[in-house]
């Protein structure tokens, strides 16, 4: 291995690496004089996650994308941020971590980026073998989602974790548990 050109490539990175810091430094700073937009900040910072996530610094883009939240004005915003984090944790194996971003998020969100963040919610906690909390989660959104539906998102989960799982649509209770 060329220990010259590894040298060079951590030091550009580097480089960039405080590059970015200081233009987030200057957004901030804008911001707050009235200069840049809640959305230009918010921008910002979720391109600067993307460049960390890109090089493997995980942590790194977290906290990023966790700092657009004092950004978001819209809806979209928002789903754009647990989408965006939902891909990280679930990279990292994460699922509690991600539970109490989505949990905080649901207020400030229309009701269909509400249901999918709960799916999504429900789904990390059938990871970590909570089922009840899971379905508590996941059945939350019944009235607007159909029971076909969320059997459909959740077959593929079931199948590979080896979960033996039914939606009982009468009672609308999800009965979940490990198979042996």
């Amino acid at each position: 291995m060329d220990e010259d050109w590894c040298r060079s490539v951590n030091r550009t990175k580097q480089l960039m690496e405080q590059g970015l810091d200081i233009r987030l430094h200057q957004c901030e700073k804008d911001f707050t004089k009235g200069i840049l937009s809640a959305e230009g900040a918010r921008t910002a910072y979720n391109y600067a996650g993307d460049f960390y996530y890109a090089h493997g610094a995980i942590l790194e883009a977290i906290l990023r994308y966790k700092r657009t939240q004092f950004y978001n004005v819209t809806s979209r915003s928002y789903h754009d941020l647990g989408s965006r984090v939902i891909i990280v944790f679930i990279e990292m194996g994460k699922f509690p971590l991600f539970a109490s971003i989505a949990g905080k998020e649901l207020t400030h969100c229309d009701p269909i980026t509400a249901g999918k963040l709960r799916c999504a919610f429900g789904l990390g906690l059938l990871k970590t073998q909570r089922f009840r909390d899971a379905a508590d989660k996941m059945m939350a959104n019944v009235f607007s989602t159909t029971i076909e539906a969320l059997e459909k998102k959740l077959i593929s989960f079931i199948n590979t974790n080896q979960i033996k799982a039914k939606i009982d649509s009468a009672d609308k209770v999800l009965y979940a548990r490990k198979d042996d």
